[in-house]
């Protein structure tokens, strides 16, 4: 390897390494204080710097153009608000002080399809805390969460970490078939995130009215090994702690073991994830670049009839 690529890959790394020193001094000394504190301070702090703040609002304008500027800027406010409370919760509430706080609504719809003898898939998106609501599942329930590496290895580490002392089964993106099967056969959940830009990857499904390039791996598995698909969404409680909330099961038995019976299957769940952002938009995550390079994913049209 040329030097000039191995000192970039050095420095590249030691970056990570301190900026995960500092992300962890920073945790460390915010549990020092009232947790009140943190969480009325972080969510004032997101609140104010707004972090692609310009994606958010993009988004919010593609999506709902009826809407005034002064509707999003108060739906952005809140989302950022809510973002300071996530981080709080995720990183510096400890998991045992949170989880009594938490709401579920709708857990018995899983427990009754697990009833079956047979595992659940729950797919889920950027709606809310998502990753303290798959920790709370998964004392539940034998659960895996399909997840993605992240940039910063240290972090991704420390963060993979504390999913498993939450009894989380980790299932890498690169490699989750076989993972996912072994967990359905013995009665589990299965967490899949399918707001994910899938870019070349995917196929032109719609998301709240827009193309969007979307992985229909969820609906494959559903449909190939009749495992019903719930979908699932975080919003907040009256006294702001993430709340769960779920949606009747989808039968996969209705569909067809087929492309066209894939694609068919993963729009009603990409629907019905829709339906839940739109009742909760400020707790979707519109920063997200969502719909960027929708064109990559492949064109397929549905027959309704």
């Amino acid at each position: 390897m040329p030097i000039k690529k191995k000192l970039k890959k050095y420095w590249r790394r030691l970056r990570s390494l301190l900026e995960y020193i500092l992300l962890r001094a920073g945790i460390s000394v915010l549990r020092l204080f009232p947790e009140h504190w943190i969480r009325s301070g972080m969510a004032g702090l997101f609140s104010l710097v707004q972090f692609r703040r310009n994606v958010a609002d993009m988004n919010l304008q593609m999506i709902y153009p009826e809407k005034s500027s002064d509707w999003r800027e108060q739906l952005m406010k809140k989302m950022y608000y809510s973002y300071g409370l996530t981080a709080v919760e995720t990183y510096i509430t400890p998991p045992h002080k949170l989880f009594p706080r938490m709401d579920v609504s709708g857990f018995k719809l899983v427990e009754k399809e697990r009833a079956k003898g047979r595992g659940v898939i729950i797919a889920s998106g950027h709606l809310g805390n998502f990753e303290m609501a798959g920790r709370l599942m998964a004392y539940k329930a034998p659960l895996g969460v399909v997840i993605k590496r992240q940039h910063n290895p240290f972090f991704d580490r420390y963060a993979n970490q504390q999913r498993i002392k939450d009894n989380c089964t980790l299932i890498h993106s690169g490699n989750a078939l076989r993972p996912i099967l072994k967990l359905l056969r013995h009665n589990g959940i299965v967490v899949i995130m399918t707001d994910q830009n899938a870019r070349g990857q995917g196929y032109q499904l719609d998301f709240l009215g827009q193309p969007a390039s979307t992985h229909i791996t969820a609906a494959r598995i559903a449909i190939k090994y009749s495992i019903p698909v719930v979908i699932a969404g975080v919003i907040r409680n009256e006294k702001g702690y993430p709340k769960l909330i779920f949606s009747s099961p989808i039968d996969p038995e209705e569909y067809e073991d087929n492309e066209a019976g894939y694609v068919t299957l993963m729009q009603k769940i990409t629907d019905n994830f829709s339906e839940m952002v739109n009742a909760y938009p400020e707790h979707w995550f519109w920063v997200h670049r969502r719909w960027r390079h929708a064109e990559q994913g492949r064109e397929w049209i549905i027959d309704d009839g």
